[in-house]
């Protein structure tokens, strides 16, 4: 068991270290990902290839949130709308939002990440007590499913290594080279650390990886609508990062 907390240490020092080396390039040149990498030399050409590759992937990412943000606002709706529907409305509202540039990314992010973070520490709350280490951790269940320390720590990274390569996108706003190391790090400790291990155990003890299974169970209404308000977030920056490139 001890082993596994090398999975996610590991992919995340080097998603800090990504995204902070990064981070740095934008805040000091005042350029987005797509302009750093042609001035870094990569070319019109290359630039251009690094600016495709971001782009798909982050609308593949904007589509998974999608589904997700759909499948919440269908359960608000109590299935009187169709989640084709919700699909649609929530895909519309999030990028009409973006229209409104960065300022709208920081009003959703200050809404957003708090409420996210109270909600899931509440089902925590509301969840683990009364289990045993083993049930939480699913620690016999799960044995015959063991990693290599590579393996995991390539998953954890590689599940994000595309919001790190995006980082100058954001950092070009900071005031300077502090304020990007405290952004990365905060958000790996916050995000990485507590929520996401939090989340896994929550996931553990109810038995399920749908994330709005988990918070409309532990957390009903409000559980739902962090997670639009979450997804939200998240994808306002997938766009915003599109539209840089």
């Amino acid at each position: 068991m001890a082993g596994d907390a090398g999975y996610p240490i590991l992919g995340s020092l080097i998603l800090e270290f990504v995204g902070l080396g990064l981070g740095l390039a934008g805040v000091r040149e005042g350029l987005p990902t797509s302009l750093l990498s042609r001035w870094c030399g990569f070319g019109r050409l290359g630039s251009a290839l690094i600016g495709l590759a971001i782009g798909i992937s982050s609308l593949g990412w904007f589509g998974v949130q999608n589904g997700v943000f759909a499948k919440s606002l269908a359960y608000a709706f109590e299935g009187k709308l169709s989640f084709a529907w919700c699909a649609v409305i929530s895909g519309l509202a999030t990028t009409l939002l973006v229209a409104f540039g960065y300022r709208a990314l920081g009003w959703t992010a200050r809404i957003a990440v708090p409420l996210f973070i109270l909600i899931v520490v509440y089902a925590a709350y509301q969840v683990l007590p009364g289990h045993s280490t083993a049930e939480i951790f699913g620690y016999a269940r799960d044995r015959a499913a063991t990693i290599t320390l590579s393996a995991g720590a390539t998953m954890v990274a590689g599940g994000y290594i595309v919001a790190a390569l995006i980082t100058p996108d954001i950092s070009r706003y900071c005031k300077d080279g502090k304020s990007v190391f405290w952004m990365m790090t905060i958000s790996i400790i916050v995000g990485e650390f507590i929520v996401n291990a939090l989340s896994i155990l929550i996931a553990h003890v109810l038995d399920t990886e749908d994330v709005v299974s988990i918070m409309t169970q532990s957390a009903g209404w409000l559980g739902a609508a962090s997670v639009m308000l979450a997804v939200v977030k998240v994808n306002d920056i997938n766009l915003y990062s599109d539209r840089s490139g």
